[in-house]
């Protein structure tokens, strides 16, 4: 749409059928390029070994796909989306653990440094979009401003409303579990839960919160800047800065002031996460993994004879975490409150674990610190011990 838009406001004129027209080439033409760049991506994961390269394309995919889109004259944007939806959900397929692991490190503070971006832009920008606002009256500005927040914040309560009002068919709330996709035997305690949480609606107070949840920023600010300066007469481009300074005052609306009120907004509703159900869900998962971990060894024991002492000694340990996710699902269904109960046992088992690998890392400092391990070694056993401490729980029952 804001393409159709400004291509209206270039070129000087405006035809609704040629807009729709332009509007559905847009959209189509966007979502096959950012397929187009998924699909191509898809290809090249398999020949990338490396981590590096790894990393590498997924930091050029988004750049591939809006230049591509914005090359054919379709929506650069959509394409961005669309090709980060689908390698992003074929990813755990194609993808690594150690190359998940460094591109999940790359992308957090990248997403980190662009949000520091979109402020330094504002802070570059907006002094020069204040000086373009003095052909504007006073009452112009505050009503453009008002309105633009206004539609951003009543956009997403009406949306949430709307889906809520849908039969249960046609929308999956989030955190629900699709009935075909439900292994527990029909009117057991865990199914009516599941059951229960699917058919239930978002309460008043819910919708709040997650209206009060959708703020605004680099995408805003990478669609607004692709306004042009002029029209194809070589005129201005028509309320450019009224623009930019509305999308201007609805991040920091969103970003600063809804960013900074939301958790005490969320206290004054009284809404907390359900952290019984969060682990619950995170251990039958866990269990379900485990469990097909074990049948695989079964085809792995009876296509090769001679794997009979590591199937026997990876099943053994398999089993052995099997039963510890089993004991944790049983004392979460025994409790009845939202929060986690602990496991003095468990709380205990952690924190030995923990002061082992700090032990551990201290032993290594003092071998190089002596000489006798090289600076490449160490970095290689730190690592190690890094991975080994990434996969103890922050808390004691998840």
């Amino acid at each position: 749409m804001l393409s159709v838009a400004v291509a209206a406001a270039v070129g000087g004129e405006f035809s609704f059928p040629s807009a729709v027209a332009q509007f559905v080439l847009a959209a189509v033409g966007g979502v096959a390029v950012g397929a187009a760049v998924a699909w191509a991506v898809r290809l090249a994961r398999p020949l990338t070994k490396d981590p590096l390269l790894s990393n590498a394309i997924s930091l050029a995919t988004p750049f591939v796909a809006y230049l591509l889109g914005e090359e054919l004259h379709v929506s650069g944007v959509l394409a961005v989306v669309i090709a980060g939806l689908i390698v992003g959900h074929q990813a755990p397929q194609f993808t690594s653990g150690a190359a998940r692991l460094q591109t999940s490190a790359v992308w957090r503070l990248v997403d980190f440094l662009l949000e520091g971006f979109v402020f330094l832009l504002i802070g570059q920008q907006l002094p020069e979009v204040v000086k373009g606002l003095r052909q504007y009256d006073t009452s112009t500005i505050i009503i453009a401003v008002a309105v633009s927040v206004g539609v951003v914040l009543l956009l997403r309560p009406a949306w949430l409303v709307m889906t809520q009002s849908l039969p249960r068919s046609l929308h999956t709330r989030l955190g629900g579990i699709a009935e075909q996709d439900d292994a527990d035997e029909p009117g057991t305690a865990r199914q009516i839960q599941r059951a229960d949480r699917n058919a239930r609606r978002l309460t008043s107070r819910e919708v709040v919160a997650l209206s009060w949840s959708g703020t605004r920023g680099v995408i805003s600010l990478a669609a607004i800047f692709t306004l042009p300066l002029t029209t194809n007469s070589g005129a201005p481009f028509p309320d450019r800065d009224l623009l930019l300074f509305c999308t201007f005052v609805v991040v920091l609306v969103t970003l600063v002031g809804q960013g900074l009120t939301f958790a005490p907004l969320v206290r004054m509703l009284g809404l907390r996460a359900n952290e019984t159900d969060q682990a619950r869900i995170r251990n039958e998962a866990r269990s379900a993994a485990v469990e097909a971990a074990l049948a695989r060894l079964d085809d792995v024991a009876a296509a090769e004879p001679d794997s009979g002492v590591a199937v026997s000694i990876t099943r053994t340990q398999l089993l052995a975490r099997l039963a510890r996710y089993r004991g944790r699902l049983d004392l979460l269904e025994q409790s009845d409150s939202s929060e986690v109960p602990t496991s003095p046992e468990y709380e205990t088992a952690l924190r030995v674990r923990r002061t082992a690998i700090a032990a551990q890392r201290e032993e290594l400092v003092r071998w190089r610190d002596s000489g006798r391990l090289p600076d490449e070694e160490l970095r290689v056993l730190e690592r190690e011990l890094d991975h080994e401490e990434l996969l103890l729980p922050k808390r004691a029952s998840s």
